[in-house]
C-alpha cells in the first residue's frame, strides 16, 4: 500500500512511502532509533526535536530526538493551545529516563494524570543521551481508556505540540521553545 503524506519525512521532500513491507515489529523501543525504524518523521525547526511515529490498530509509536539537556514533551490534540492535550514529558536523570503523563487542563497549564485521578498510560518507554540531548521512545494506546488521555483513531489527523526546556529537567519549569504540527495515523 502506498500512502501519500505531504510533509512528513524529515527531509521536508514530500514523497510516497512504501507500507507494505512495514510493520510494528520493526520498531525497537531501546532510546535509539534507526534509519528504517520508522516510516514518517517531522523535523521541528522551532523546537529541534526531530520526531518519528507510526501506529497499529492499537497503538502508536513515537521517538523523539531531542538536543535539549532539560526536559522534552509532545502532546496529542489540544483543543486550545495546551487544553485537553494528552501531554507526555521527558527528561534524563543521569542514565535514567523520567517520564510524566499530563493532562492539559487549561490553555496554558498542564497537571499530572495521576494527581487528576487518572493513570500513566504509556506502554513502554526508553530514553538514551546523545550528546548535549536524549532519544526518547514510547508506545501510548490509541485508546487507554483513561478520561485525561485523548482517543487517536487511524485514518486521523491530530495537532501534535511539541515542547522543550533547554536546560531544566523539572517538569514544572515553563519550556523554553514550543512548536506545533499534525500527523496524520495510517
Amino acid at each position: 500500500m502506498l500512502i501519500f503524506i505531504p510533509g512528513c519525512n524529515a527531509s521536508a521532500v514530500d514523497e510516497e512511502i512504501d507500507l507494505s513491507d512495514f510493520s510494528v515489529k520493526n520498531i525497537n523501543i531501546d532510546g535509539t532509533v534507526s534509519q528504517d525504524e520508522y516510516p514518517f518523521s517531522h523535523n521541528d525547526k522551532d523546537t529541534g526535536i526531530v520526531m518519528h511515529w507510526f501506529n497499529d490498530s492499537n497503538d502508536l509509536y513515537i521517538c523523539l530526538e531531542s538536543k535539549s539537556a532539560g526536559w522534552t514533551a509532545i502532546g496529542f490534540d489540544p483543543s486550545f493551545v495546551k487544553k485537553n492535550a494528552n501531554i507526555i514529558l521527558f527528561a534524563m536523570d543521569g542514565e535514567n529516563v523520567v517520564v510524566r503523563d499530563d493532562f492539559g487542563d487549561s490553555a496554558y497549564s498542564h497537571s499530572n494524570d495521576q494527581d487528576l485521578g487518572g493513570n500513566i498510560d504509556i506502554t513502554q518507554y526508553a530514553g538514551k543521551k546523545v550528546g548535549d540531548g536524549a532519544t526518547f521512545e514510547f508506545v501510548l494506546p490509541l485508546n487507554s481508556g483513561d478520561k485525561f488521555d485523548k482517543f487517536l483513531e487511524p485514518g486521523n489527523t491530530y495537532k501534535v505540540i511539541l515542547a522543550i526546556n533547554s536546560g531544566d529537567t523539572n517538569f514544572d519549569v515553563k519550556h523554553t521553545a514550543a512548536s506545533s504540527t499534525t500527523i496524520t495515523l495510517k
